[in-house]
């Protein structure tokens, strides 16, 4: 789903008496109705897999909704984040996404998400939250930072009842086909803010994944964010194509950039212990110094700064 049509249905169905989507039709989505990508996470090795599939190709499910995965020693966090100035898009996608999420969640767990998990809306509390409340299956929080559903990263080991390695093989292909046909003008600016987007979530996952066998900090290869060329080359267009459907669309790789290294560090600095040196490896700086340096042009602060802001905020 775009944008545009989003702007157009969701008005429509509100006026016809729709209180909220996940709440009308949640229940009535199944993973297989997202085409390749819902299939591919329901024949994921593990509950993980799964996610982080939903992760990589969410730019073949709608263009304005994007999800990222972030993991610590305790949860697996999946963000969801709605490219949207209009509240009742923001609202009811975020809800949807998040229905999702906990769809894929318990068809691989075979058990109801229950009290171990936790989901906050950055949107606020509306009218219908304790029916949401209860479709979710957990006391939801209102009025946050993000829209995240936390589980116990214990949960990302288990394997799937509906593993088949061929049919997940298949399917990313054509999860990675159905990205290749959206490289319009339309959809540039979400196609170059999903692989943009990727390169970080996959750093981060190597990361994570470091984290969990060993005890020693995080080393890897320094590499930079795919380049305007390289992307470009993914998409089969040329960089000057690609930049000319950028402009059209009132952007530019170097704000798209820009725009992923901010609201991947808010979230960071918001969700998890990184400290600031991690934080500026992960987002590809040669040096925190330049990072913080960044961080301070973006919000006037100081990354502690904010941190420090963030959870006093949420003691509140």
């Amino acid at each position: 789903m775009d944008g545009e049509i989003a702007d157009r249905l969701f008005p429509a169905l509100e006026s016809m008496g729709v209180e909220s989507i996940a709440l009308r039709f949640g229940k009535q989505i199944q993973l297989s109705s997202h085409g390749p990508v819902g299939f591919a996470a329901l024949c994921a090795p593990d509950l993980r897999s799964a996610l982080q599939t939903i992760a990589e190709y969410s730019a073949t499910r709608s263009t304005i909704v994007t999800t990222s995965l972030v993991e610590d020693n305790a949860t697996i966090k999946i963000i969801n984040h709605v490219q949207s100035t209009n509240p009742l898009v923001r609202r009811w996608l975020s809800e949807i996404s998040t229905s999702v999420g906990r769809s894929i969640i318990e068809t691989i767990m075979a058990h109801d998400i229950g009290a171990q998990t936790s989901i906050h809306f950055d949107h606020p509390k509306p009218k219908y939250a304790h029916s949401l409340d209860k479709d979710l299956g957990t006391i939801c929080r209102y009025g946050q930072k993000q829209n995240v559903l936390s589980i116990p990263v214990s949960w990302g080991d288990v394997k799937s009842p509906l593993s088949d390695q061929s049919s997940y093989l298949d399917n990313v292909a054509k999860c990675r086909s159905i990205l290749l046909s959206l490289s319009t003008q339309e959809n540039s600016v979400s196609l170059v803010r999903h692989h943009l987007n990727q390169f970080f979530s996959n750093r981060y996952a190597a990361y994570a994944e470091q984290q969990r066998t060993s005890n020693t900090g995080f080393h890897s290869e320094t590499t930079q964010p795919p380049t305007l060329p390289e992307i470009a080359q993914e998409l089969a267009v040329s960089a000057r194509t690609l930049a000319r459907r950028l402009e059209a669309r009132g952007s530019s790789y170097k704000s798209l950039l820009k725009s992923q290294r901010n609201e991947l560090a808010v979230e960071w600095l918001n969700t998890t212990h990184l400290n600031v040196s991690d934080i500026a490896y992960l987002l590809a700086y040669s040096e925190a110094a330049n990072f913080t340096r960044a961080f301070r042009s973006w919000h006037n602060c100081s990354p502690q700064a904010w941190r420090k802001l963030s959870l006093a905020d949420s003691r509140a």
